[in-house]
């Protein structure tokens, strides 16, 4: 049983490894992105870079950690160390995938034609849909053989 825990640990790395190495490489090029005449960027804690690499160097301590909840046998400390690399692995996909999102937004913002995205120009100036505002502009009436009746009981003789 221990082998099958070794075996999945190996292959977690393994993907974190490339996944970290996509999101620093990421990191560094969207920070090396510029849109048409920005100003120099100040190199902070929470330029994309160094907080990329902050992240990285989180994620990798928290890794450890549960490797070694893994290996003390114990049925809490192996179901808190498996819980807590899946959680570490879906964070470095969602990660990944936001930072690929983001460039190519910046890309497509730098690409198009006024500076502006396709994607949000439409989240700025919204299409009108009528249909959606009035409720009953895209029904089909139907004049059917059945009518409901409204038929008068005791108590509504006080209205």
């Amino acid at each position: 049983m221990d082998e099958i825990f070794a075996v999945g640990l190996v292959f977690a790395g393994i993907l974190s490894v490339m996944s970290s190495l996509a999101l620093l490489k990421m990191g560094k090029v969207i920070d090396a992105f510029s849109i048409d005449e920005e100003p120099e960027r100040d190199r902070s804690m929470w330029s994309p870079v160094e907080f990329t690499r902050i992240f990285v160097v989180l994620f990798w301590i928290f890794f450890v950690l549960a490797a070694v909840m893994i290996s003390l046998g114990t049925r809490v400390m192996l179901v808190m160390g498996i819980a807590t690399i899946a959680g570490l692995v879906l964070f470095l996909g969602t990660a990944l995938v936001f930072s690929v999102a983001t460039f190519n937004l910046m890309r497509s913002r730098a690409k198009s034609d006024g500076g502006r995205s396709p994607l949000l120009s439409t989240m700025m100036k919204p299409a009108l849909n009528p249909v959606a505002f009035v409720p009953d502009m895209g029904r089909k009436s139907f004049s059917g053989t059945r009518h409901t009746k409204k038929t008068a009981s005791a108590g509504d003789d006080k209205n």
